[in-house]
């Protein structure tokens, strides 16, 4: 396809989205219309968050940190917060952040249908399923999925050929040397992601632990844990389902696999990671909710 082709796929596919924001805001229809309504912003949140970004989006969020650390220095290689995040990168984030307000947009149209405060989003209506239990077996797969990945790099930085070949390390090893301190890092930061996933579920996640000088005891707003782990999972879940479908594509196409072994089988984490941090993340919103200041109803869910 053309750019030329493709910018009108865009502009329609935009004023479709246009029309389908405005009926959410001010549609009213029955219940089979209402599950229509709902899906499509559902399913065009997911196009916009998970099907449209790449696998850039990524790796800068994951070098950011290390990139913002580095740059009064003269940044990685050269590399500041300012050039990591050139157009094409902030474009991806304004797709999702598009996506997100669409899923906002479904779930307020979705309340109101069955009359729920549009602030909270708790009704009369008994709870089916507890915050608390789901979160919790949630943040535990998500402490656990990221170190099948960061056990990898790590050996591979030692010269342990762990799910790949040795010719492979090796051809590696001689051509990228400067590969592996950078593996090193995301390995460490995804191992440290995953024992921070246990916080949204445990005590020092949401009070400062006694151990902590001047601190102890304060207990931590929620936004702390729920902002940063929110752009986390929704990175993992673009470029993680970017990153699969990359390798599905050479799988089926014949081109083979680029690490030679078992730790292609490893990419596959990444989607799930993102979809267990997700629901540990909307899991943790939901049991720290408090008394709503607009419907008076207390949290439904036990801490």
């Amino acid at each position: 396809m053309t750019p030329a082709g493709a910018g009108w796929w865009i502009f329609g596919l935009g004023a479709g989205g246009a029309v389908l924001g405005l009926m959410l805001a001010r549609g009213n229809p029955g219940r089979g219309g209402r599950g229509l309504l709902a899906g499509l912003a559902f399913a065009l949140a997911t196009g916009l968050i998970v099907v449209a970004p790449d696998e850039r989006l990524l790796s800068h969020v994951a070098y950011t940190p290390l990139v913002a650390v580095m740059t009064p220095f003269g940044g990685v290689h050269g590399l500041t917060v300012a050039s990591a995040w050139p157009w094409p990168m902030v474009n991806m984030l304004v797709l999702g952040l598009i996506g997100l307000l669409f899923v906002g947009a479904a779930v307020a149209f979705l309340r109101r249908a069955r009359e729920a405060c549009l602030a909270c989003g708790r009704s009369d209506r008994p709870g089916r399923v507890s915050a608390a239990r789901v979160g919790r077996w949630a943040s535990y797969l998500a402490f656990i999925l990221p170190f099948g990945y960061a056990a990898s790099r790590w050996c591979w930085a030692l010269g342990i050929p762990l799910g790949v070949s040795d010719a492979w390390l090796a051809e590696m090893r001689a051509t990228y040397p400067d590969v592996f301190a950078a593996g090193t890092y995301l390995a460490t930061f995804a191992a440290l992601g995953g024992v921070l996933c246990l916080g949204l579920t445990r005590r020092w996640g949401e009070v400062v632990p006694r151990w902590v000088p001047y601190l102890r005891g304060r207990r931590l707003p929620p936004g702390l844990a729920i902002i940063p782990a929110t752009i986390v999972s929704l990175a993992f879940l673009s470029g993680g389902f970017a990153i699969v479908r990359d390798h599905l594509g050479k799988a089926l196409s014949g081109a083979g696999s680029e690490l030679g072994g078992a730790a292609d089988l490893l990419w596959i984490v990444l989607p799930l990671w993102g979809v267990t941090l997700s629901t540990a993340t909307i899991a943790c919103r939901l049991r720290r909710r408090t008394t709503c200041a607009t419907c008076g109803r207390g949290a439904t869910a036990a801490a």
